[in-house]
């Protein structure tokens, strides 16, 4: 695969969504690129959704935390092998706004660790080569969640922190390029930075 592979990622309220769409906005036209929700097809996820609806519940209390992160891990990796690797066989520029480090740092929150083990699957799917962390204040994470519709039940200030902290602790681990972005600034700026990353990435400049 000679495609490239930029992911995004980050705590809930980081603007990982936002910035995907504002870099489709930007680069559409200019790069041969793909722009994927990482799970707007969740489809094993979607069949959780529907047999908590028969019990009128909410998955969150109808499935344990392990078992909804094992979910998750299936959806990803559908995803991976649906969406994304035949992007990357075109040689698109494919951008993601969650993957595998993702997955990681929410499984180890929510289910403790107990699955840490599955995580080697993941050496099966292509490494990013560049992956922008949207680092944010969880006390504007959480001004920006109050914002949505739907807040989830660990979307607060105490496990974002934990989120925070998991994530450095997986950034530490990585052996790819990873550029860290102040996620506290305005939308606009945050999208200029990111675009003078990718940019500088993209022809070829080594990013540290």
């Amino acid at each position: 695969m000679k495609g490239k592979l930029i992911a995004i990622c980050g705590i809930d309220g980081s603007g990982k969504s936002t910035l995907l769409k504002n870099l489709e906005k930007y680069y559409d036209i200019k790069l041969n690129s793909a722009y994927i929700k990482m799970f707007y097809n969740p489809i094993f996820t979607n069949e959780l959704e529907e047999v908590a609806h028969k019990f009128n519940i909410e998955r969150r209390e109808c499935f344990s935390n392990s078992l909804r992160s094992v979910i998750w891990m299936d959806d990803l990796i559908y995803n991976y092998y649906r969406y994304i690797e035949p992007e990357l066989e075109k040689e698109k520029i494919v951008f993601v706004d969650r993957y595998t480090i993702c997955n990681e740092v929410y499984t180890i929150c929510m289910a403790k660790g107990y699955i840490n083990q599955m995580f080697k699957i993941y050496n099966t799917l292509k490494k990013p080569d560049l992956l922008i962390y949207l680092d944010v204040n969880e006390e504007i994470a959480v001004d920006r969640i109050k914002k949505r519709k739907i807040v989830a039940p660990y979307e607060n200030r105490e496990t974002l922190k934990e989120l925070k902290k998991l994530y450095e602790e997986k950034i530490k681990e990585a052996d790819y390029s990873i550029y860290r972005i102040n996620a506290d600034l305005s939308e606009t700026r945050v999208l200029e930075n990111v675009v003078n990353v990718i940019d500088g990435f993209l022809q070829g400049i080594k990013i540290k």
